[in-house]
């Protein structure tokens, strides 16, 4: 009886510590999951109301400055994006000088169930580099300068590989790990699985054989229950958000602020379809009409491009003259319709192109919507070459009066300030947008009141405006006088039968409801869900 007696007792002191051990470990992951949660919705609130540029995130807390003193650690102007500044810790507390502003901190103070402080990646599309902040929009979507994060499971299947951020809880040490100091390496908290592991951010898959363009890619790995009888040295919890979660979010954002503008101005009359600068549209119908133009150049290790828009007018009797010179060897042949061309420079009116002679294939062509694109193929060593844009307003278009008045640091106005031309010239790789602008549809009649961010990233180019007092409906509302739809990324197939290729002066390329592109006043997108043919966001501006 006495021994019958212990071996009860035992085993339900077994019982019991086992019990306790357990709801230790419910609770330690469910603060966890809270910690995770809570610093998902920071970091979104805080990229998404972003004052310099919706969107960008922060560096995180790395110890290259000796320790984890939870401030955001980005690098000084001029000093490239490297791979081993995007992991770090969670910077809760804000930045280090000289990072890009608005840099408010987090106002986050939290820890997994385990105490330890949150890790943190993130996609170098969304960090500044060079000193200069991304050019963020939906075009990155489809088109991002580098590939998005890769999120894979413990067997190494791919989970997600568009991942704009990461969150990592660490948790306990695990046998072989030191944490003692003011900044032990990520591998003393982070672990890995099979070849891919949390513990670096060095840009290439951890895998094998890359899935991506070596040395721009990272990937990491999440595995649950953990630890596991498959990953019994591995213990990390993660959270992660796509870009396609998170730029829906940026776009409502950006409608709002064209929303705010929009009723301080009087509710302006729309820009034509199709036309990517400012003319005046008599209709009811088209894109937002902002007092801007812009040119923009990107290198990669073949291609040098450099895409423009400026006051092209379809409509225009006399269209506005834009010329692209470029700055080296070689000359242009002519090619005729709307481009004539000299030997280092093509003038173009219209539709049209001019392309080079001789070795390396050079084509500058522009579009009846008024967009053009310069092509120059070069060699990966070639240096950057330098290119001269000069816009001309043509005085006796009376839909675009005036003359431009505001030039950036690379672009020049003549010949008096302000005057009717425009030249920009000397861009190079990070260059990012430049522009000036110019007077348009009368002063009465453009948007004026949006951020410098607005233009800079490109969101004219994103954005349908269609305004009739009262004769709009949007969704279930009636008696709507304006509306801004955010159009979203392209999309290849959707509610509309076509493939969408923008610019264009076809609406359907803009639109995905055939609700909303049926030129009838009535829309829908307000709190629709979006899916993969379907990414139009409304918003009501007035009343």
């Amino acid at each position: 009886m006495v021994m019958l007696l212990i071996m009860i007792i035992g085993g339900a002191y077994l019982l019991v510590s086992q019990l306790n051990r357990s709801s230790g470990r419910i609770e330690a992951e469910k603060k966890t999951a809270a910690a995770l949660a809570q610093a998902k919705e920071a970091l979104i609130g805080w990229t998404v109301g972003n004052l310099t540029t919706p969107g960008m995130l922060p560096y995180p807390d790395r110890r290259n400055d000796g320790d984890y003193d939870g401030r955001s650690d980005c690098p000084a102007a001029g000093i490239p994006t490297s791979a081993g500044l995007l992991l770090g810790k969670i910077p809760q507390i804000g930045p280090e000088a000289p990072c890009l502003g608005p840099w408010t901190a987090l106002n986050l103070d939290v820890v997994d169930g385990a105490g330890e402080v949150l890790w943190y990646a993130v996609s170098r599309n969304l960090v500044s580099a060079l000193g200069v902040a991304p050019v963020i929009n939906p075009d990155i979507m489809n088109t991002p300068p580098f590939p998005w994060l890769v999120v894979r499971d413990q067997t190494g299947t791919i989970i997600n590989n568009r991942v704009a951020f990461v969150l990592i809880a660490p948790g306990s040490p695990l046998p072989g790990q030191n944490r003692s100091g003011a900044a032990p390496t990520p591998i003393q908290f982070l672990e890995g699985i099979s070849a891919v592991t949390n513990a670096d951010y060095d840009g290439n898959y951890d895998g094998g054989v890359p899935a991506c363009p070596s040395g721009m890619c990272e990937d990491f790995v999440m595995s649950e229950p953990w630890p596991s009888a498959t990953a019994p040295t591995f213990n990390d919890r993660l959270l992660y958000v796509t870009i396609d979660e998170l730029m829906p979010l940026i776009e409502k954002r950006v409608a709002r602020e064209a929303r705010v503008a929009l009723r301080n101005s009087a509710l302006p009359p729309p820009a034509a379809i199709g036309y990517i600068g400012n003319s005046c549209n008599a209709g009811v119908e088209g894109f937002l009409p902002l007092p801007t133009c812009e040119c923009r150049r990107t290198v990669t290790a073949t291609v040098d491009d450099a895409n423009c828009d400026c006051l092209f007018d379809r409509n225009a009797t006399t269209p506005a003259l834009i010329t692209y010179t470029f700055v080296g060897s070689g000359s242009y042949a002519v090619p005729g319709n709307g481009c004539l061309a000299t030997p280092k420079s093509c003038q173009c009116t219209g539709a049209g192109s001019c392309s080079s002679t001789a070795s390396p294939t050079r084509i500058f062509q522009c579009n009846s919507d008024g967009a053009c694109a310069a092509h120059n193929a070069i060699s990966v060593t070639a240096p950057i070459r330098s290119v001269v844009v000069t816009y001309s307003l043509p005085s006796s278009v009376t839909a675009l009066p005036g003359n431009f008045s505001t030039a950036t640091p690379r672009c020049n106005i003549g010949p008096t300030n302000p005057g009717p031309t425009l030249t920009c010239n000397n861009f190079t790789q990070m260059d990012g947008v430049v522009g000036g602008t110019v007077g348009a549809c009368g002063p009465a009649q453009l948007l004026t009141g949006l951020p410098d961010w607005f233009l800079d990233n490109g969101w004219k180019h994103y954005m349908y405006y269609a305004v009739s007092p009262g004769n709009l409906t949007v969704g279930t509302t009636t008696l709507v006088n304006a509306v801004v739809i955010s159009t979203g990324a392209a999309l290849s197939i959707g509610a509309q039968p076509v493939l969408q290729t923008r610019p264009s002066s076809i609406l359907s390329h803009y639109l995905d409801d055939i609700e909303n592109g049926n030129g009838q006043p009535a829309f829908t997108g307000v709190g629709q869900p979006l899916t993969n043919t379907f990414n139009d966001q409304a918003v009501i501006v007035a009343p």
